[in-house]
């Protein structure tokens, strides 16, 4: 059993999953319905890469005997792993449990991803009126289709959504910082 719970394949679906869980997160906080949602090895990639940049920025701001503390309890860990088969157990059955708790959240990194984020696709301005007269960002494409979601002056979400097809379009679309988006 544990060497099916940490074979390469359980990982990935590990990577899988936490990739649609925060793609779902950052959907659900526009209304976006789940059949939006891709995630391809592709993105699975990208998303990851972003992730560890992001890590990376945020242990060089570390202190250095915080990462001496970090690597003590580790050698620890492992010395007694190592010692003891009831350790080694107890550790795997609690990792396991910090891992999916640790992928739940990816749900409300998700959310929180969108929150913060301020610049959005949006139709170019010379394009005429979709719908009614409302500004309209691009939080998701999936397979050549732009959901459309319509905000206010106030940047607050006022209804449903929009599903328009990028070569329907009559205009381009380009990246905007519109400000944060409020649910």
């Amino acid at each position: 059993m544990k060497k099916l719970l940490w074979s390469i394949p359980a990982i990935a679906v590990y990577f899988y999953t936490a990739t649609v869980l925060t793609e779902y997160g950052f959907a659900g906080y526009f209304n976006v319905p789940s059949n939006f949602i891709e995630a391809s090895l592709k993105d699975n990639i990208i998303y990851f890469y972003q992730l560890f940049i992001l890590t990376k920025g945020v242990a060089g701001m570390v202190k250095w005997w915080s990462w001496a503390i970090i690597i003590v309890i580790a050698l620890i860990i492992i010395v007694l792993c190592y010692l003891s088969s009831f350790a080694r157990g107890w550790f795997t059955v609690m990792g396991t449990v910090v891992l999916f708790l640790v992928l739940m959240g990816f749900y409300n990194f998700g959310h929180f991803l969108a929150a913060n984020t301020d610049t959005f696709l949006i139709p170019s301005a010379s394009c005429p009126s979709i719908g009614q007269s409302t500004t309209y960002i691009i939080p998701v494409i999936d397979n050549g289709q732009a959901v459309l979601v319509p905000i206010d002056q106030n940047n607050n979400i006022i209804g449903g959504f929009l599903v328009k097809n990028l070569t329907d379009l009559s205009c381009g679309i380009e990246y905007k910082n519109v400000g944060l988006i409020r649910n």
